[in-house]
């Protein structure tokens, strides 16, 4: 697909970054890791909920207060079993707990960014900015809305899927 050089030049002007699919086969961290870090996270609310920049909990888009039973559990033993827990709790299939800045609370987080993005750094891709954000559920809604952000995105699913509408 060619793109009109003009869409181009406002893509540029407005954003001020192109567009740039990285084909990448590793994984940033295992899905047991992850579920692990939310579990700690969830452990430790809300007495850490200052070092986080950001953690919102919702359900059929209404957004709930962030408890530590809205976190995965030890016990649910994988996402599938949390995310029938929670729907169970609240009534509802659409959950989304959505955490940024997660690397903040996790050195081996930040380190597994540095990895994943040495490959891209070597073309010479600088961010200036990286922010971790773990969405966990599903919804059938944008999660955060249609934005501009300050900072690059990257997406990387660590397990199920993601389906993304650009324009």
């Amino acid at each position: 697909m060619t793109h009109e050089p003009k869409w181009e030049r406002r893509l540029l002007s407005a954003w001020g970054r192109r567009a740039t699919l990285f084909e990448e086969s590793r994984t940033l961290i295992e899905e047991i890791e992850l579920f692990r870090y939310l579990c700690e996270l969830g452990r430790q609310w809300p007495s850490k909920a200052e070092e986080t920049p950001k953690v919102l909990f919702a359900i059929a888009q209404q957004e709930k207060p962030v408890v530590s039973e809205t976190f995965p559990q030890l016990e649910d033993e994988s996402f599938g079993t949390y995310r029938a827990r929670v729907s169970s709790i609240y009534g509802s299939e659409a959950t989304l707990l959505y955490v940024r800045g997660a690397q903040v609370r996790s050195k081996s987080l930040g380190d597994a960014i540095q990895r994943l993005l040495a490959p891209a750094w070597a073309y010479g891709y600088r961010w200036k900015h990286i922010e971790l954000e773990i969405y966990v559920g599903q919804y059938p809604w944008t999660a955060i809305g249609v934005h501009r952000e300050e900072c690059s995105n990257i997406h990387h699913v660590i397990c199920g899927s993601k389906e993304m509408l650009c324009w």
